[in-house]
């Protein structure tokens, strides 16, 4: 099933699921609201199995913030809310006093994954009860799919907030919620590695844009680095690596190309899926039935015409300077910077715009120069950038059809080299799961290798992309002593971790749904 196809099939459920963000909801539950019943055929359960995919395309509920970048990339070091004068999202993510269990960001995150797994959690109830399955293992590969989903969504809640409340049955209305009170981190990771475990034997190596068996192994081998079981880990990972399903692409820029026929490729193991088109509404104002992307939007820079977008997510300088500029081939796929050659990926962009103008402040008030107070040496992520040839052939230039990743074959490779160097056993050689990295990269190969030469690699490689840094600084025991982090005020004990939602504590009580420290 081709991306579009997907998209199609998550739009023909609308009037199975529906997703509320109203004021009332918010104060009474933390997951989706679901109504209707329409699950007695293959093809609504299969769109149901769609509906759970598109959790990952929602960028903005009810018109705040809920990037992924927004709480890995500026809430750490990767990244900085540029207009932190008026953009507040982004302001609390760069200064960790501001954070606080009121947070509508947070809230709507929360709400955001949890919807996930009430989608997911009909689809594997209502495809065990439907008994008018006719393709042959159908059935069970919903099932597995919803799982695989189901483990994501509840490692990205792990990774933010710690143990959360553990909900494996559909909550069709707020009137039927069950005891909220929160599961341990352990009882968690072992929710998540037992659904992978279920999935793994009843999906396909490869299904274009959906879960495979590949992805559920390196989401177990993931959840096992985190959970420091690093033979495990590395086994897990071994699996992918040896399933001949994947490889690196051969040019690291492909990852990003604004190229659709690059998209999916074999370094992609999870992805988003974007297409433009359904929606002629600007992200914000869409929410959460955007089909589009706006990433680049907050990105990038305002250059006037067509070209306008908000710069809100920017790299800093620090993270640039661990990169060579010069034999480092992911340097201009990370960064837009001086020194980028624009004309040759936006000669429209390069007639009406002048980065190295930019930088030094001369451009006049019609090129709005006056929106870059606190541009640091002049980076914008690359990652994410759009040619303003393809904005203009946008039906709306917030809904770019740019997919985004979220897990790619790299990160296989780093967390094998990772688990290996950390004690872990395995029949790979780690350092050359690294030197893979590496080689492509144009670096040289390293004649031996320590845990400090995979974090930088692994910095390195997934910068800006959003779904890992604040996360890895933490488990790593490296946030507290992070001078980017500090000069932040990160607390230690308190800021590892984003506060439960008070709204959601207010509902249940606090003795029920406990509050994380600091908060």
């Amino acid at each position: 099933m081709n991306r579009k196809i997907i998209k199609l099939a998550s739009l023909a459920l609308l009037f199975v699921i529906t997703f509320s963000c109203d004021d009332d909801l918010l104060e009474k539950s933390p997951v989706t609201g679901l109504s209707g019943d329409s699950y007695n055929s293959e093809s609504n359960l299969t769109a149901a199995t769609m509906a759970v995919y598109d959790v990952l395309q929602w960028q903005t509920i009810g018109g705040q913030h809920v990037f992924p970048l927004l709480f890995q990339g500026i809430r750490a070091d990767d990244m900085h809310s540029q207009f932190a004068n008026f953009w507040a999202a982004g302001a609390v993510m760069d200064d960790f006093n501001l954070m606080d269990a009121n947070n509508v960001n947070v809230q709507l995150l929360w709400q955001k994954w949890y919807a996930g797994v009430n989608r997911a959690n009909l689809v594997i109830e209502k495809s065990n009860e439907f008994d008018g399955w006719t393709t042959d293992g159908l059935q069970a590969q919903l099932i597995a799919e919803a799982k695989v989903m189901r483990a994501f969504f509840y490692f990205e809640l792990l990774k933010m907030f710690g143990g959360v409340p553990l909900i494996t049955s559909p909550i069709e209305s707020t009137n039927d919620l069950p005891p909220l009170g929160r599961a341990t981190a352990a009882q968690v990771y072992s929710q998540i590695d037992q659904d992978l475990l279920d999935a793994i034997p009843d999906l396909p190596a490869t299904n274009l844009a959906r879960a495979t068996s590949g992805l559920a192994q390196t989401l177990l081998a993931k959840s096992k680095l985190y959970q420091e079981d690093f033979t495990s880990a590395a086994q897990y990972a071994e699996a992918v690596m040896n399933s001949g399903v994947y490889d690196l692409e051969a040019n690291f820029a492909d990852n990003f190309s604004e190229d659709q026929s690059k998209e999916n490729g074999i370094e992609s193991i999870l992805e988003i899926q974007y297409e433009d088109g359904f929606s002629s509404q600007y992200f914000e104002a869409a929410g959460t039935s955007a089909q589009g992307s706006g990433s680049w939007q907050m990105m990038f820079t305002w250059v006037g015409g067509n070209y306008t977008s908000f710069s809100n997510m920017l790299p800093n300088a620090d993270l640039k300077s661990i990169f060579d500029p010069v034999n480092d081939r992911r340097f201009y796929s990370t960064f837009i910077t001086p020194g980028s050659d624009i004309n040759s990926i936006s000669p429209l962009l390069a007639t009406n715009w002048g980065l190295n103008d930019c930088c030094s402040g001369i451009l006049d008030d019609s090129r709005m120069s006056w929106l870059r107070p606190n541009l640091e040496d002049c980076n914008y992520a690359a990652k994410y950038f759009l040619s303003w040839e393809l904005v203009d052939q946008l039906l709306e230039k917030s809904q770019s059809s740019k997919n985004e990743k979220i897990i790619r074959f790299a990160e296989v490779l780093l967390i094998h080299a990772e688990a290996r160097v950390r004690g872990g056993g395995g029949a790979l050689d780690g350092l050359q799961s690294l030197n893979r990295v590496r080689e492509r990269a144009g670096l040289p190969a390293l004649a031996g290798y320590s845990f400090g030469d995979v974090k930088l690699e692994r910095r390195k490689e997934l910068a800006t992309e959003g779904w890992n840094r604040m996360s890895d600084l933490v488990r790593w025991g490296d946030a507290a002593s992070n001078a980017r982090l500090l000069s932040k005020n990160f607390t230690a004990g308190r800021d590892e971790l984003l506060p439960i939602p008070q709204a959601e504590i207010d509902a249940v009580g606090a003795d029920v749904l406990q509050q994380n420290p600091g908060y």
